[in-house]
């Protein structure tokens, strides 16, 4: 896959540029990066949490921080890792740990993704 398909995949730039919109039109353009430092602040306490869950068998508490994970993602354009979210919810809903912990590890190397992603959208 080409790496300009895969960051198209990982971000929605429209969902990010509608979130520059509405922090730059309120008149606190630096709402925009902290939002992003926000978010990319809670990228490996969200994975962890949802690790810890995973570790302790808790397959009611993975999926309400899969779901948390989600709702943040999305709402930062992070489009691909949300979708894994939505499949750690589903697997956590039938406790089914083999398929979370797989999911966990395709979650961890979208994190940096989107790290890197979000990273370069603060510098412009």
């Amino acid at each position: 896959m080409e790496v300009g398909a895969k960051a198209s995949e990982s971000l929605d730039t429209s969902a990010l540029q509608e979130l520059r919109e509405l922090t730059v039109g309120s008149g606190h353009p630096e709402q925009f990066r902290e939002l992003i430092a926000l978010f990319l602040d809670g990228l490996e306490p969200g994975v962890a949490s949802m690790r810890g869950a995973l570790a302790e068998g808790k397959a009611e508490e993975l999926a309400v921080q899969a779901h948390g994970f989600k709702g943040t993602s999305a709402s930062m354009g992070a489009m691909n890792l949300a979708s894994l979210c939505v499949a750690v919810e589903k697997a956590a809903a039938e406790a089914n740990f083999e398929i979370a912990q797989a999911l966990l590890g395709q979650i961890e190397n979208e994190v940096e993704i989107v790290r890197g992603l979000l990273e370069r959208e603060t510098r412009c």
